[in-house]
């Protein structure tokens, strides 16, 4: 699945072994087994999460939907409604019913960066969906069924609940990139690079 035509090329290093081991997961079946990347700001985890998306074989649905979201970005006021979305009526101002960013990415793929950044309560009410594979919009009484493959993000300082994280199949740890100027991964834009030529 083309993610911007992004390339990253690690030869050897930690970077590389993240690449191979990404390469692998693409492989299986990440509905119900969610991807979380660990690490400080500036390390390369959206790329890493791009890198995996591009590897994702294809299946009959052509372009499934890749959504990305910061979830510092969001309004700590609306934050639950942009993701879950809410019924007509759910508050004061909701005029009409609204698709929230999960809902939106069914049959896709779902890349939620910062995701330590949500309260308690909402990283509670995620963890539900990761198990459950439902959502229930704000205001609304019934739980619907949906199928996203979820990818999720966070730095070493917004930590994740304990029940959370553990329910993230796959965990990956990415190093900073300043410890380790020599593995940093090239990364180009634009038309797709022999890889052998790099790192």
């Amino acid at each position: 699945m083309p993610v911007e035509n992004k390339v990253i090329c690690a030869k050897f290093g930690k970077i590389a072994k993240i690449l191979e081991r990404l390469e692998i997961i693409a492989t299986k079946e990440l509905l119900d087994a969610p991807v979380l990347f660990t690490g400080p700001t500036g390390s390369g985890k959206e790329m890493l999460a791009d890198y995996l998306v591009e590897h994702i074989p294809e299946d009959t649905q052509k372009d499934p939907p890749y959504e990305k979201i910061n979830c510092i970005g969001l309004s700590k006021d609306m934050i639950e409604s942009e993701l879950f979305g809410h019924k007509k009526g759910a508050f004061t101002g909701a005029l009409n019913e609204h698709t929230g960013l999960i809902e939106s990415s069914e049959n896709g793929i779902l890349f939620l960066d910062e995701i330590g950044a949500l309260s308690e309560p909402l990283q509670e009410k995620f963890l539900r969906v990761l198990e459950d594979r439902k959502i229930r919009k704000v205001g609304g009484s019934e739980s619907e069924k949906m199928h996203v493959r979820f990818i999720a993000a966070t730095t070493e300082n917004r930590p994740l609940l304990p029940d959370l994280k553990h329910r993230f199949s796959y965990k990956i740890e990415v190093p900073p990139l300043k410890e380790n100027s020599e593995e940093i991964p090239y990364l180009h834009l634009g038309d797709r690079l022999d890889c052998s030529h790099h790192y």
